[in-house]
C-alpha cells in the first residue's frame, strides 16, 4: 500500500485547529489515568511506558514510511527524542507533587512563550495578553503547601514542550508521517529507562496495570502528539501556542463533566478570554 494512503495523510486533511483542540482534551483523560495509577507505577515508570507504547503503536502505523537519513536529520531526531523524554519525565514528576491543573497550567507556559517570541503584529500581542490573563485567572493561588520541587519540574516540562514544538518541523523534513514521532518516542524510551529502573517503576506490574498504562499512553500521548505533530506541519508555532492555551480550559471542563467539579464565575470568565484569544490569533495568522 502506498504511503499516501496512510492514516496521517487522511487526518492531515482536517483543520489543524480541530486536531489541536481534540488533542488537548485527550491529554486530560490520559493524565488522569496516569495519576490514578501512580500507586502502582511511579512517575518515571509511567513516563517509560508512555514512550514505549507510543513508539510501538506509532511504529506500526509508520512501517511503510520512506525515511531519508542525513546527518542533520539524525541530529534533529536525537534532540527530538531527548525533548520528549524530558517532557514526559518532568511533567509526571510534577503531577506527583502538585495538582494536575497547576502542573498543566505551568507547562502551558512553554508554547505560550513561543507565541510571545514569534509575535509580529500589534494585534497578536493583544490576543496573547488576553490568553495570558485567562491562564492567570485559572491559576490557583500558590500557597505555602504547594511543593516547590513540583513547580520546578513543571517549569522544566514547559521548556521541553517548547523545544518539542520547534523541532517538529525539522524532523518532518527527513522522517515522513508518524515515523519521526515513532523514532523520537523510541529514543525517549531508551533515555527514560534508567530513571524508571532506579525508581523501581518497571517491577511487579500486573496485566491490568499494564493495560492501564497502555490506555494512559494512548490518550495522553499517541493520540494527542500524533495530532499535534500533523497540525504543526501547516500551523505556525505562534498559532499553536495560543490555541493550546485552551488546555487549562479543557482541564476545567473535563473536571466538571467527569468529576462533577463546579465551574465558578471566574473560571467561566477565563474560559471566554482564552477562547477569544485562540480564535483571534488564528484568524489574524491566516492573513499574514
Amino acid at each position: 500500500m502506498e504511503y499516501h494512503t496512510s492514516l496521517s495523510t487522511r487526518v492531515a486533511r482536517v483543520s489543524p485547529i480541530i486536531l489541536v483542540v481534540f488533542s488537548i482534551f485527550s491529554v486530560q483523560i490520559g493524565t488522569a489515568i496516569a495519576i490514578h495509577l501512580f500507586h502502582a507505577v511511579p512517575a518515571s515508570g509511567a513516563a517509560f511506558y508512555n514512550a514505549l507504547f507510543s513508539a510501538v503503536v506509532l511504529g506500526i502505523f509508520s512501517r511503510n514510511a520512506k525515511i531519508q537519513l542525513s546527518l542533520n536529520g539524525v541530529a534533529y531526531l536525537l534532540c527530538f527524542g531527548a525533548s520528549i523524554a524530558g517532557m514526559f519525565l518532568t511533567f509526571f514528576y510534577a503531577v506527583e507533587r502538585i495538582p494536575m491543573a497547576i502542573g498543566s497550567t505551568i507547562e502551558f507556559m512553554g508554547p505560550l512563550a513561543l507565541s510571545v517570541f514569534f509575535a509580529r503584529r500589534p494585534i497578536h500581542f493583544l490576543f496573547i495578553l488576553l490568553a495570558i490573563s485567562g491562564v492567570v485567572v485559572l491559576m490557583p493561588s500558590v500557597g505555602s503547601n504547594l511543593d516547590g520541587v513540583g513547580v520546578f519540574y513543571a517549569v522544566l516540562s514547559a521548556a521541553f514542550w517548547a523545544l518539542f514544538i520547534l523541532l517538529c518541523p525539522k524532523v518532518t523534513e527527513s522522517f515522513h508521517g508518524e515515523s519521526g514521532l515513532a523514532l523520537g518516542m523510541a529514543i525517549a524510551a531508551v533515555i527514560i529507562f534508567p530513571f524508571a529502573w532506579l525508581q523501581n517503576g518497571l517491577l511487579n506490574i500486573t496485566l491490568s496495570i499494564l493495560f492501564g498504562e497502555f490506555l494512559m499512553a494512548l490518550f495522553s500521548t499517541i493520540i494527542p502528539l500524533s495530532l499535534e505533530y500533523i497540525a504543526l506541519r501547516s500551523m505556525s508555532a505562534r498559532s499553536f501556542g495560543v490555541v493550546v492555551s485552551m488546555e487549562p480550559v479543557a482541564s476545567a471542563l473535563v473536571a466538571f463533566a467527569v468529576l462533577a467539579q463546579p465551574i465558578y464565575p471566574r473560571m467561566a470568565i477565563a474560559i471566554i478570554a482564552v477562547t477569544i484569544a485562540a480564535i483571534g490569533i488564528t484568524l489574524t495568522e491566516e492573513k499574514d
